[in-house]
């Protein structure tokens, strides 16, 4: 940026449910740090009880944001599920705006975050290898990546990208296993014979769910839509997020896995090194965080076995 020019921080879209405890967190945030371009999304409510809490969101929503423009409120009359309300709210996002940023209710960012994402959108808005850029660090405290690198896993708890990388973001779709021999052919990682197998068992499982619509969650269709077009995520050295949403409220995670983040951390420097990608960190993450184990694959055989058993009947 030239100096003596003034960040102007990315559009930001804030995505809530059920959960007015965490939304008025994020919003005493997004206050702190004076963030005004601001879209807001949630789904319609299932029950009276959701139809209450969201409620207590639209009107805290408001009653900070009185002037926000209504076709800045995405709001759904009828419960469409996380799979479909969200990946509309963040379509007809960027509909509106070229570049973006992208927080859940459960996602609080620290003071950084925002100029961050911002840099980072400026800063590689031509380099269509990167399908996004990721400021929460799956790696923990344990496992300190000392620069940014180019992950074949994006992670979402508060992410930004570009109008033209998500025009390519398919939800239904029935290529998942095309896509993964494709992606292994490309970008081998090093993996063993049975490390592949593991890996293509386990995603072979995820992308036939998700692409059809079985598992209500929306992000799968995106990493999918990674690998097809041979993009990547930009994970961030820093860690940029907490995430408070882990409880019974949760629509997915119910407890806090071990490696995620407790405290935030920043890199002056994240910018400044090589892109390439790192076949040991996202060996990593396939173990850890994606569960490609031999654990995983024994459960989802009997998960499948159990489930032919009950048609039967």
């Amino acid at each position: 940026m030239p100096e003596g020019q003034v960040l102007q921080i990315a559009p930001i879209l804030v995505i809530f449910f059920n959960r007015p405890n965490n939304l008025e967190q994020l919003l005493a945030v997004l206050a702190k740090e004076n963030v005004r371009d601001l879209y807001f999304a949630c789904d319609g409510p299932r029950n009276k009880t959701d139809e209450t809490a969201i409620k207590a969101c639209w009107d805290m929503v408001r009653e900070k944001y009185p002037n926000l423009p209504s076709d800045r409120l995405i709001s759904r009359q009828e419960n469409l599920g996380c799979r479909l309300a969200v990946s509309d709210a963040i379509t007809t996002f960027f509909s509106k705006v070229e570049r973006g940023i992208i927080l859940e209710d459960d996602c609080i960012p620290n003071h950084e975050f925002f100029k961050v994402l911002t840099e980072g959108l400026e800063h590689y808005s031509r380099n269509d290898l990167i399908f996004s850029i990721s400021a929460s660090n799956p790696f923990g405290n344990s496992k300190y990546i000392r620069q940014s690198y180019l992950s074949i896993y994006p992670q979402i708890w508060g992410w930004a990208t570009w109008s033209n990388r998500w025009s390519l973001y398919i939800r239904d779709f029935s290529d998942g296993r095309e896509i993964i021999g494709e992606m292994l052919q490309k970008n081998p990682s090093g993996m063993s014979a049975v490390g592949r197998w593991k890996f293509q068992s386990i995603w072979n499982r995820i992308l036939r769910l998700s692409g059809s619509g079985l598992i209500d969650t929306w992000d799968y269709s995106m990493l999918a839509t990674m690998w097809r077009n041979g993009k990547f995520s930009l994970q961030l050295s820093g860690n940029y997020v907490k995430n408070i949403g882990f409880g019974t409220n949760a629509t997915h995670t119910k407890r806090k896995p071990s490696w995620v983040p407790s405290e935030y951390w920043g890199n002056p420097d994240e910018f400044k090194s090589s892109l390439l990608p790192n076949a040991e960190l996202d060996s990593w993450l396939s173990t850890n965080v994606y569960r490609c184990t031999l654990l995983e694959i024994s459960k989802n055989i009997i998960k499948d076995f159990l489930k032919a058993l009950r048609l039967r009947s």
